[in-house]
């Protein structure tokens, strides 16, 4: 009966291991299976993500459309470039729409609260947009040393320079006016220094004196 006692420890914790081994195995397995589920909800997403933008690149049909009435507005001559892109070259078109909807922001943006501004800032922008379609169209027509198109190239990059130091000096201007601002501040604080200090003396002294009131 005593010698029997080992045999049965021995069988019993040798069932005890395998059951442990084979419920370690189970987790592991739905680990795994938890693990290669997720992944590959993941990577569904990834694609669903990618079909969605490549129907509509910048969110909704809607926001696609207030798009290109912007830009046909703005930059007709870009309209057959987009739509050559959507056709041939969708990574591309989305690319570039959504280019040209922070375009479009930052112009509102201007257009809300600064329009001079707003006006420098977009015809800059019509000048590069023709410059890139001049260097598109050179591209794909290999007319790089084309006299016509280098005098037009020429003359839209000086456009460029010009339209951008109009930008700089209209920036130059407003900063020089905030500068005549900040130094009569300057001159008025110096000139009136016992008269601030005086007045602001009392003012806190009041505050005190309120403050000690409501304690």
């Amino acid at each position: 009966m005593n010698a029997s006692k080992p045999i049965r420890l021995r069988a019993m914790l040798g069932l005890l291991l395998i059951c442990s081994a084979a419920w370690s195995s189970k987790l592991i397995a739905e680990d795994d299976r938890g693990l290669r589920l997720t992944t590959l909800a993941q990577a569904q997403s990834a694609v669903s993500q990618a079909e969605k933008e490549q129907q509509n690149p910048i969110g909704s049909e809607r926001a696609e459309k207030n798009v290109l009435e912007f830009v046909g507005l703005h930059q007709p001559k870009m309209l057959g470039l987009l739509e050559f892109l959507k056709r041939h070259q969708p990574a591309q078109y989305s690319q570039a729409l959504k280019e040209m909807a922070r375009t479009q922001i930052r112009l509102e943006g201007f257009a809300k609260r600064d329009q001079e501004m707003y006006e420098v800032e977009l015809k800059l922008w019509q000048i590069r947009s023709d410059l890139r379609l001049l260097a598109a169209e050179m591209s794909a027509k290999a007319m790089s040393t084309d006299e016509h198109r280098v005098r037009q190239l020429t003359e839209l990059i000086a456009s460029e320079a010009s339209q951008e130091v109009v930008r700089l000096k209209l920036l130059k201007l407003r900063a020089e006016r905030e500068v005549q601002k900040l130094t009569e501040q300057i001159e008025g604080l110096t000139a009136a220094n016992d008269e601030y200090v005086a007045r602001n003396v009392k003012l806190w002294q009041s505050r005190i004196v309120k403050q000690s009131r409501n304690k």
